[in-house]
């Protein structure tokens, strides 16, 4: 990713933790064309996860200790309900069985000018960018990021570039060791703290604090002192899920912090939040997006049929067996039930091989189910899904006298009505 030089990279917003853990399991991997993961990354090597759903477990707050220091909760424009209805959600994690405390010192830092970094990480960033794309129309990093077609947000009154320009091969390594060093200096705090993760407010004040554009926005204290995690300068990971609302009623959300490599754990850690806390919360300020299923027309494709076969196929030495493949089917195996406030369903997948990957809509209506839940059941396998119930879904089915909807979507079907069993 351009912008940074080995600092920024892209990642996945999802609507859930098990839905970020399955778009891991598909996009965390190693890139051979991505010369920054030989730089900074090869310590992934032989601990990336091959499931990270597996890490999603109710319990895995429990017995941890989440850390929070005082400067990193405190508003910038002095204004505490943010902050303060922030801190009320640690509660959520105090009921998944962790604790949560008040660390003694802030997080260290190491003297960045000691590692010799000379050069713009930005500008070359955007360099490896146009030398890895060269049919694209720039020729050099300052025709886009002082381009007057930028967002006004973004753009530069300037159109005349001052800056140090790229970085040295000696350069690059020095901003790596730079980096890598952070990460140890952090892992060492914590540990010295004695926490597993640190939390951080996504914001801290209803007056909102954008990072692109730092000095509008003070996400600094009067003396300087940035109020950012320290992820994206040291490249350690974080988990980011939603935390309720500000006072006003605008979502916020907090973020852990961990020690290198400790990424799936913070998703457990998130997961185990979310059960409790359901602090997804839909804007009162800007309506919801309609979803139009015709609204893009798809490309026609054209498929060319093969030649007609010139050669015989081979003739068998042996007699012939039954290799008829079934196509995998699903199917919802009896009713719903409801068990220590979670409702169960059982999913079987018919077939010879493969798997039945299915949405389990529940509640709700057609249009606009409860819950929808994705799930895989190897063929000839039956799997038996536990949810939590929304409150949404949990106010209809204390009203509903003839079942409550369930429907298992690709393949479709027709909503079936289940009554709700008490195991």
């Amino acid at each position: 990713m351009p912008l940074t030089y080995i600092q920024d990279f892209c990642g996945a917003i999802t609507r859930t933790t098990e839905d970020q853990a399955l778009v891991l399991d598909a996009v965390a991997a190693r890139d051979p064309e991505d010369a920054t993961q030989g730089l900074e990354g090869a310590g992934w090597e032989g601990r990336r996860p091959t499931d990270w759903s597996s890490y999603l477990k109710a319990d895995a707050l429990e017995g941890k200790t989440i850390g929070y220091y005082t400067s990193e909760f405190t508003s910038p424009w002095g204004d505490e309900g943010t902050v303060n209805a922030m801190k009320e959600e640690f509660k959520y994690f105090e009921q998944a069985g962790a604790t949560v405390k008040l660390m003694a010192e802030d997080p260290p830092e190491p003297n960045k000018a000691s590692f010799n970094i000379t050069g713009d990480t930005g500008f070359e960033g955007w360099l490896k960018w146009i030398q890895n794309h060269p049919n694209s129309p720039y020729k050099s990093p300052p025709e886009i990021t002082l381009s007057q077609l930028r967002i006004p947000q973004l753009r530069s009154a300037s159109t005349t570039y001052t800056g140090a320009g790229a970085m040295s091969d000696a350069s690059i390594q020095g901003f790596v060791n730079y980096r890598q060093a952070y990460q140890r200096m952090l892992a060492e705090w914590m540990a010295k703290e004695g926490v597993d993760a640190v939390v951080f407010a996504g914001e801290l004040s209803t007056i909102h604090l954008n990072d692109s554009n730092e000095n509008s926005f003070a996400r600094e204290t009067s003396a300087g002192k940035r109020l950012d995690p320290q992820a994206s300068n040291a490249g350690v990971p974080t988990a980011i899920f939603p935390a309720g609302t500000n006072p006003v009623g605008s979502p916020d959300n907090l973020q852990l912090e961990g020690p290198p490599f400790s990424d799936p754990e913070l998703l457990g850690m998130a997961y185990a939040f979310e059960l409790r806390a359901n602090g997804h919360r839909e804007t009162r300020f800007a309506p919801a997006l309609s979803y139009v299923p015709d609204s893009v027309t798809p490309p026609q494709i054209v498929v060319t049929p093969a030649p007609p076969s010139t050669t015989e196929a081979p003739k068998p030495t042996e007699p012939a067996t039954n290799t008829e493949k079934v196509v995998p089917a699903a199917r919802l195996v009896g009713g719903l039930t409801w068990h220590k406030g979670k409702l169960e369903a059982t999913i079987a997948c018919s077939g010879t091989t493969g798997s039945c990957h299915v949405i389990l809509q529940v509640g709700g209506t057609r249009k606009k189910p409860a819950m929808q839940i994705p799930v895989t059941v190897a063929a000839g396998k039956q799997e038996t899904v536990t949810v939590k119930p929304t409150k949404a879904l949990r106010k209809q089915i204390a009203h509903a006298k003839g079942g409550i909807p369930v429907r298992l979507v690709s393949p479709a079907g027709a909503a079936k009505k289940v009554k709700v069993a008490s195991k």
